[in-house]
């Protein structure tokens, strides 16, 4: 809430020395894609991004999914706290189904996230527990260092922390929830992809698009790095790219309409 961007935790001197490479190459690339970010915008305040005030490129969008929207699911990263913060605070509640969070973030921060988000408009926001329901009008996050995925219990669907290989350089990783939830939804899943570096999320969201669900995105100037979204964005995958005021509207609109 200070202003700052991304948290990374402290190296532990006591570790293999393959994690200290692993923090060296985290922590350079959050430092270059903020650094980035930053010349970026001092350019456009120099030369305007838009001439003639037209976008400098356009990407192919396509028709959301047809089915019922039965989750919500959304991947953030690099600036996903107050970005999360701003679409759960306009997404219209109560909520008719789950809402399921992978940020990437050390343990402990997603604890304290879940508990800033609880905040806003009393929603029920809570760190994933391994084995706890997934219910509508609830909001779940991953927690630190566990990926988060799903299980069916005699009708119920539970959640399911593991603590697997990183994928894409992190854990929790959007790609399995999102591929787990297909598995259990099909083409019922809503997917969001926000703010943050890299592609996680990728995969995932063409599972998504593969069996009839719905991808949208956040925009590259709302966004403090256009890492995530832009790779759907790229790809062909969303049905909408909207700045993050915008986001909360678009699902509440898609939920109704199906």
């Amino acid at each position: 809430q200070a202003g700052a961007a991304d948290c990374i935790p402290k190296p532990n001197t006591n570790r293999e020395v393959f994690e200290a490479a692993d923090f060296k190459r985290e922590f350079l690339e959050k430092v270059l894609a903020l650094g980035a970010r930053r010349t970026r915008r001092r350019r456009a305040d120099i030369a305007p991004a838009t001439p003639g005030g037209k976008p400098l490129g356009t990407f192919k969008t396509r028709k959301p999914g047809k089915g019922r929207i039965k989750i919500l699911a959304i991947g953030s990263s690099t600036g996903g706290p107050c970005a999360l913060q701003e679409l759960l605070a306009s997404l219209p509640y109560p909520l008719k189904i789950p809402v399921v969070i992978t940020q990437h973030m050390p343990a402990m921060f997603t604890r304290l996230l879940a508990e800033t988000l609880s905040k806003i408009q009393n929603i029920d926001c809570q760190e994933a527990v391994d084995g706890e329901a997934v219910l509508p009008n609830r909001v779940l996050i991953a927690p630190g260092d566990s990926h988060m995925e799903f299980r069916a219990d005699d009708g119920v669907l539970r959640v399911a922390l593991h603590q697997g290989p990183k994928i894409n350089f992190c854990r929790p990783a959007v790609d399995p929830m999102l591929s787990s939830l297909v598995s259990h939804f099909g083409g019922g899943v809503l997917c969001t992809i926000l703010t943050g570096m890299g592609s996680d999320g990728l995969i995932g969201a063409e599972a998504v698009i593969a069996r009839g669900g719905t991808v949208i995105a956040q925009d590259e100037p709302s966004s403090v790095v256009w890492g995530m979204p832009g790779a759907v964005a790229r790809a062909g995958l969303c049905a909408a790219i909207l700045p993050i005021n915008q986001l909360g509207a678009e699902i509440g609109a898609l939920i109704r309409s199906h």
